[in-house]
């Protein structure tokens, strides 16, 4: 195997609660208030660790965002702090998932090529279930027309190694997708004063990115120890060997060099959990969706009549009868 399975982004949501900030503060260091907003809140801050944290003061009940990009993750491990200790932490706060990626590199023993792996999507030797792939060539900002200088290519095959390829497998818009680059080619467009007898020779990076429900559940199989990295990444993509005696492919042996790459790990499936929202997300949609026509039936003497309806319908809903057990327990508590 080429190197271990780390992480190499993190983005997550919070409630808001009181003493938020200060408690990502002691795991990120202290935060820097940044001119605009990102994503769509009106406030951003950056920490210590690179980390960025955005919110709108004006819109509480919307949710904090928290990303940590690869850099940000970098600096946290110089400071001690482990992936583990991370996910542990935005856990015990209460923190969603939104995004998590997985990498490995090769660097230098040359098993991941990605000529190589182009050829086993356009001969379709591979097992996913992803049903596309896409390559994508890049070069350098052409100062003429102000962007990216890049030729996307589906479905294609070229059987020479070029700087800055990239292969997508899966699509952007999935709440998963994989993709094998140069990291190499990337390093060197990016840090201009990098000199390449710096860099390894072969660099390529294998990247599984996840959002949504699949990178809350990755993040928390991950803390509680019971996910096995590479055996889900085979699970996910496994490049075969073909045998001309078997029409089915996922009785083909798994090639060797990418067997190598993930250290023979046995494959292993992820199972999502069934979403189940809690009080403080149900009254979040109610606020957003439909408190307006609330009002209006309060204001207008008809919000009995509703309630009347949702006390009948709630006898025949589980999971907000436990959410009610649970609210009136606590409740009891107090007292």
């Amino acid at each position: 195997m080429s190197q271990n399975p780390f992480l190499d982004w993190i983005s997550c949501t919070f409630y808001f609660e009181q003493n938020l900030f200060q408690n990502l503060s002691k795991t990120f260091g202290l935060a820097t208030e940044l001119k605009q907003g990102l994503r769509g809140y009106s406030h951003s801050y950056r920490f210590g660790n690179g980390g960025v944290l955005a919110w709108s003061p004006a819109r509480l009940e919307n949710k904090v965002y928290l990303m940590l990009s690869s850099k940000a993750l970098a600096e946290s491990q110089k400071e001690g702090l482990t992936a583990f200790d991370i996910l542990r932490d935005i856990i015990r706060l209460k923190g969603q998932f939104t995004r998590i990626d997985i990498a490995i590199d090769d660097e230098g023993e040359r098993l991941l090529r990605l000529d190589r792996i182009l050829e086993k999507c356009y001969k379709s030797e591979i097992v996913t279930r992803f049903a596309r792939w896409t390559q994508v060539l890049s070069g350098e900002v052409d100062p003429d027309v102000g962007f990216a200088l890049s030729e996307i290519i589906s479905g294609s095959f070229r059987d020479t190694e070029e700087p800055g390829r990239t292969i997508y497998i899966g699509s952007r818009a999935s709440e998963s997708f994989v993709r094998f680059y140069d990291k190499r080619a990337q390093v060197l467009v990016k840090a201009k004063d990098t000199r390449p007898e710096d860099l390894p020779e072969h660099w390529i990076r294998f990247e599984l990115e996840s959002k949504g429900e699949r990178a809350d559940a990755i993040a928390r199989a991950i803390d509680d120890g019971s996910l096995n990295i590479t055996g889900y990444l085979r699970q996910i993509i496994d490049f075969k060997r073909p045998n001309k005696n078997e029409e089915r492919k996922t009785r083909w042996t798994t090639s060797k060099w990418w067997s190598d790459f993930l250290g023979n790990a046995e494959k292993q499936k992820l199972t999502l959990p069934k979403y189940t929202p809690g009080l403080e997300e149900i009254v979040t949609w109610l606020k957003d969706q439909i408190s307006g026509a609330l009002y209006l039936a309060e204001e207008t003497g008809r919000l009995s009549e509703v309630l009347n309806v949702g006390q009948i319908k709630i006898q025949k809903n589980m999971h907000y009868q436990r959410i009610l057990a649970t609210e009136k327990r606590f409740d009891m508590e107090k007292i």
